[in-house]
């Protein structure tokens, strides 16, 4: 089964993915973490939480995640979203540790959905991560 999927943008969509998500239904939750992006955005539709990692569209329509470096593990793997979580947790931002624990539960549940968004010009890709 192919887990991609192409959306043509409006101009209120470029470079801003989670307005997409939010007119999906889906409401944008806490994903920083103090200066750092924890996650590049987290959204809930009260059943799943989707879990979101912006990247440009290369021309060939290739997506480049960052692959380990220092402490981080590779994106998106379940390391690195364990990793995350943590970070949020630590951040003492009530907000980001509500996110925590909501994302350890839609683990622990089932329901979290990982996701890699790539936009250049007025397309954008959405892949999801198994």
């Amino acid at each position: 089964m192919d887990h991609r999927f192409y959306l043509a943008l409006d101009e209120g969509d470029r470079g801003g993915h989670g307005r997409y998500f939010q007119r999906a239904g889906y409401t944008k939750l806490q994903g920083k973490c103090g200066s750092d992006n924890c996650f590049d955005g987290v959204y809930s539709d009260g059943k799943n939480i989707i879990i979101n990692e912006a990247k440009p569209l290369g021309a060939n329509g290739t997506i480049s995640l960052n692959g380990a470096s220092g402490n981080l593990p590779t994106q998106m793997t379940d390391r690195w979203v364990q990793s995350a979580i943590g970070r949020l947790r630590a951040s003492g931002d009530p907000a980001a540790m509500r996110t925590a624990n909501m994302l350890t539960e839609a683990i622990n549940n089932g329901t979290l959905i990982k996701v890699v968004t790539a936009s250049r010009e007025q397309t954008a890709l959405i892949v999801k991560v198994k």
